[in-house]
């Protein structure tokens, strides 16, 4: 074991030939990703960023690392190595992504240490960072985070891992404040933040303000602090305009907890067909029920844009919720898991487990029959979802040819030559687009028909 903890970190996909010197072939990234770390280590990689006429770094990327054995002591060899990844940092203004996860940064110290080398940037995308989870050293959101934003216009993506959101004042206020001024973000990731409702709530109100930016992407995941009072601020998030194209409840346990009447659940309770935005749904372990289940999706029943939704490790029961989902799931909905279901027995609930017969897999094939627009079905039983493979195969090429059609009714116009006698350059590029989509469809259903193994069988079951 100390053998392995000793040996030098290797920059994963970093070399492309062999030579004397170990690191003498630069790329444009720089990845460490579960090894060991010494001091020297990023140096030695990160100084050919420095010489002239070499590709400039655009990726730097430690996650999921370790120190390892020295004669230092542990909080050298970090507080060495932490000098480094701020020296690269500093000289490679072209960094478009950053990726801090374990070791860096282990407390609140080395967030301003890292966030004064990053506003040195200007091209930033991309800012992942994670604190270590230790409850001695908990970092908050405060606005040194202002300067960084502010500097990094073109910011897509922010990722916080076990920041401490708890306190509205100190923390909360500083987020939207910075968010804010972030006039480019699309995705917003907050993981292990101890977010309050309180917090929550302020910071859902001001995403749905008239003049507020828009975001594709929103992810609260393990946020233990979160109870069913939150499911109400996210019924304004879904019901508004600014709904994201991808919502994450991941965790979210006590914010669907079925304690006391589930008919308090305003999410629950009010259609969500309203929504035109919203097509990822991800509510893994959040403590559905049966009840819970049935009320969302008959909330769901008529949104015409959800096409992915997760379910797993719920407390679904095989007999009642599946059932229940399978007759009011949403129109376009293309993609449904449901891992880890649960079945009635008289001490209360275990896990499901399919018996694996001809005649269980047949119902809940015999179940989905009808629908055209189901691609996927995730299960514990792969034999359930081998028997449904022909009817996802029967759907893929109805939407195929669906979606030629819809395209050859757009280019009609432009076939006749009498319609458009003289054409625009925008009508050029439109029907230039349109027929690149008709072309792709109509290949892809042409090989899904060639290299198809099995005969379809488009009769009921």
């Amino acid at each position: 074991m100390g053998t392995a903890a000793s040996a030098p970190a290797q920059p994963r996909e970093e070399r492309t030939s062999e030579s004397s010197d170990e690191f003498s072939v630069p790329t444009s990234q720089i990845n460490f990703n579960s090894c060991c770390l010494h001091p020297g280590d990023l140096w030695k990689y990160g100084r050919l960023y420095k010489e002239p006429c070499k590709i400039p770094l655009t990726r730097l990327d430690i996650s999921s690392c370790f120190l390892g054995a020295n004669r230092m002591p542990q909080h050298q060899n970090g507080d060495s190595l932490l000098k480094e990844i701020v020296a690269i940092i500093e000289q490679n203004p072209p960094l478009r992504s950053v990726k801090l996860k374990q070791p860096f940064p282990r407390h609140e110290d080395d967030v301003h240490v890292l966030l004064l080398a990053l506003a040195k940037c200007r091209n930033l995308k991309e800012i992942s960072l994670g604190c270590e989870h230790d409850d001695d050293h908990k970092a908050t959101f405060d606005l040194a985070w202002m300067d960084l934003i502010q500097s990094n216009q073109l910011l897509h993506t922010l990722n916080l891992d076990f920041f401490d959101l708890t306190s509205l004042r100190q923390s909360m206020e500083n987020l939207i404040s910075t968010l804010t001024e972030a006039n480019s973000l699309r995705h917003l990731c907050l993981r292990h933040c101890n977010m309050t409702d309180e917090g929550f709530q302020s910071l859902i109100l001001e995403l749905i303000e008239p003049n507020a930016k828009q975001l594709d992407a929103l992810q609260f995941v393990c946020n233990s602090g979160l109870s069913s009072k939150s499911s109400n601020t996210l019924t304004t998030l879904l019901h508004s305009s600014a709904c994201p194209r991808s919502l994450d409840m991941v965790g979210g346990l006590s914010c669907f907890s079925p304690v006391g009447s589930c008919d308090e659940s305003v999410l629950l309770r009010h259609r969500t067909d309203v929504n035109q935005r919203l097509i990822n749904l991800s509510l893994v372990f959040c403590g559905l029920d049966d009840a819970i289940t049935t009320k969302l999706f008959r909330g769901l029943e008529a949104n015409r844009t959800l096409e992915r939704l997760e379910l797993d490790f719920n407390n679904i029961t095989r007999e009642i919720g599946m059932e229940n989902c399978l007759k009011f799931m949403p129109i376009m909905l293309k993609h449904l898991s449901m891992h880890g279901l649960k079945t009635k027995i008289s001490q209360g609930l275990q896990e499901w487990s399919c018996p694996g017969n001809a005649g269980e897999c047949m119902r809940i094939r015999k179940s989905i029959q009808a629908n055209e627009r189901l691609l996927s079905f995730r299960l514990d039983c792969p034999s359930c979802e081998n028997r449904c493979q022909p009817i996802f195969a029967r759907n893929e090429i109805i939407q195929k040819v669906e979606t030629i059609e819809r395209a050859g009714r757009a280019l009609w116009p432009f076939w006749i030559v009498k319609s458009t006698p003289r054409w625009k350059s925008e009508d050029v590029l439109h029907a230039s687009t349109v027929f690149g989509i008709l072309l792709r469809n109509a290949t892809e259903l042409f090989k899904k028909s060639r290299d198809s193994h099995r005969t379809l069988d488009l009769t009921p079951a």
